[in-house]
């Protein structure tokens, strides 16, 4: 298989081993393989790239829609399981202390996150006007997907690092 190469439904196709990870098959035979989004942060239909176990490029999946809907979902649950990111729909509190800010926030399903933040307008990642992420000190992304969907309490504890 080629880098660079587009990867179609008629050339392979993906499933999952007995213990649950993912493997790719093809006229060479059967793979373990590894996901990433060529764009992460807007497209996550398509434009996926399919490495082995050691690195390896394989190929591109072009759009997951050419694919078998079971196929694509494979795909789809191992993409969000490595880009697990949760969602904040409530800022509970922001405190900085020693040069590290600390956020208590709940995510979409109502848990409750605790996470630390070195640099804070460093760490503040805008997509578009209402799009954000925020990294923390390990490197962990925070999503908040719409900013006019924020609480006017929480709006305003994080509109002072945008």
């Amino acid at each position: 298989m080629n880098q660079n190469e587009y990867l179609s439904p008629e050339k392979v196709s993906f499933f999952s081993s007995a213990k649950g990870f993912l493997k790719m098959k093809n006229g060479d035979g059967e793979f373990f393989v590894t996901l990433t989004y060529a764009f992460p942060m807007e497209i996550t239909d398509a434009y996926v790239g399919v490495y082995d176990l050691d690195g390896n490029e394989l190929g591109m999946i072009g759009a997951l829609s050419d694919f078998p809907k079971e196929q694509a979902e494979l795909v789809k649950k191992d993409l969000e399981r490595r880009y697990y990111c949760p969602r904040i729909q409530k800022i509970l509190s922001v405190k900085t202390k020693m040069g590290m800010t600390f956020w208590e926030c709940e995510d979409t399903k109502g848990a409750r996150l605790s996470f630390s933040v070195k640099d804070t307008y460093k760490s503040i990642l805008r997509i578009n006007d209402k799009r954000f992420f925020i990294v923390d000190r390990d490197g962990a992304r925070y999503e908040i997907e719409d900013t006019s969907a924020l609480d006017k309490k929480s709006f305003s504890k994080l509109e002072i690092y945008l």
